[in-house]
């Protein structure tokens, strides 16, 4: 090799140690600011934060757990699917506290007594906190159309900011544990192309998204609009210019449509999922498509999950055994296509 060439060669290997030396640094410099970053203050404050990588010590800042609402007198009575998802999130994150939120003194049925009897160590991570709707936000008067969707909405706002946790609709069903979220300040399903899903949602108590989010209410909360406060305007006004606030999970939490995937066919890849919001409330079309006689998802019984052989038949039975606990159905394919 010439002396040029070993020159050059020097200097290059010269530099990438350098810049090897600096990464390691930084890698150095970052655990340490991890391992302080919520202990220098009172209140935690994570400006700066980096919500792509979360703590790298292996620490987790989200504390383990779960919460559910339970508001009105029609949740007193637990039904089977909403008693499956409590079961998932319990099997599957084994969380330190399962929180109920309820106006409802205590709640009752079959499976709601095969949880707290039946399944070991349930009764014992529950906890049931005395809860009420509100009916205004910031002076706004919740609309009448829509209350028990847009006040549950600041709800689970106020939920995780007094608690912090890993809120799930009563049907979102955890596939798996959520805990590599759990090193972020929140993370949320966002998909591609769509404003972020309210279904599955993973916050530290001081999360700064929480706290702009509540604060959108104010001055623009619209009472005919379904989705804007909860979903579209917190998105727009808020993630579109500062999206580091968050991290952000694309289809992993499921809160995109997948009512064909789950209800109509055998899909392979469920397991990749973290969650999947079975969209209870928007089936009836579906099933009358295939005339199949379903009201409401009250229907969606022990029975009648038991009687396809369909994605929702897999995933529930891989927590609760189905042939055991309901006998004599026979499994069929579901084979409409509607």
């Amino acid at each position: 090799m010439s002396e040029t060439k070993l020159a050059v060669t020097t200097v290059v290997v010269a530099a990438l140690s350098l810049l090897l030396l600096r990464y390691q640094d930084a890698q150095k410099r970052q655990l340490v600011c991890d391992a302080d970053l919520w202990q220098r203050h009172e209140h935690h404050e994570f400006e700066g934060f980096d919500n792509e990588t979360g703590i790298l010590t292996g620490y987790l800042i989200v504390p383990n757990y779960v919460h559910f609402l339970r508001m009105g007198a029609s949740m007193k009575n637990v039904k089977f699917i909403d008693a499956m998802c409590m079961l998932a999130a319990f099997k599957k994150q084994r969380p330190d506290r399962l929180f109920i939120h309820t106006d409802q003194k205590h709640f009752s049925g079959f499976h709601w007594d095969y949880l707290m009897n039946k399944v070991p160590g349930f009764k014992e991570a529950l906890t049931i906190v005395s809860t009420q709707l509100p009916d205004t936000i910031f002076d706004q008067k919740f609309s009448q159309v829509y209350h028990y969707f847009h006040s549950s909405d600041v709800l689970r706002i106020q939920v995780l900011m007094k608690y912090g946790g890993m809120f799930l609709d009563n049907d979102s069903f955890l596939v798996k544990s959520l805990d590599p979220y759990r090193k972020f300040e929140m993370a949320i399903g966002w998909d591609e192309g769509m404003f972020l899903g309210t279904q599955v949602l993973v916050a530290h108590k001081d999360a700064r998204f929480l706290r702009l989010w509540l604060d959108s209410y104010r001055g623009h909360y619209y009472p005919t609009l379904w989705y804007f406060n909860a979903g579209e305007w917190p998105t727009v006004s808020i993630l579109w210019a500062r999206p580091e606030l968050v991290h952000r999970v694309k289809l992993l939490f499921g809160v995109h449509p997948l009512i064909d995937e789950v209800f109509v066919s055998v899909w392979p890849d469920w397991r990749k999922q973290f969650a999947i919001h079975l969209l209870t409330r928007h089936l009836n079309a579906m099933f009358a498509a295939c005339n199949i006689s379903f009201n409401n998802e009250s229907d969606l019984t022990e029975s009648f999950v038991s009687s396809y052989h369909n994605t929702l038949y897999d995933m529930i039975g891989e927590i609760y055994d189905l042939k055991s606990n309901f006998k004599g159905q026979v499994v069929e394919k579901f084979n409409c296509k509607p």
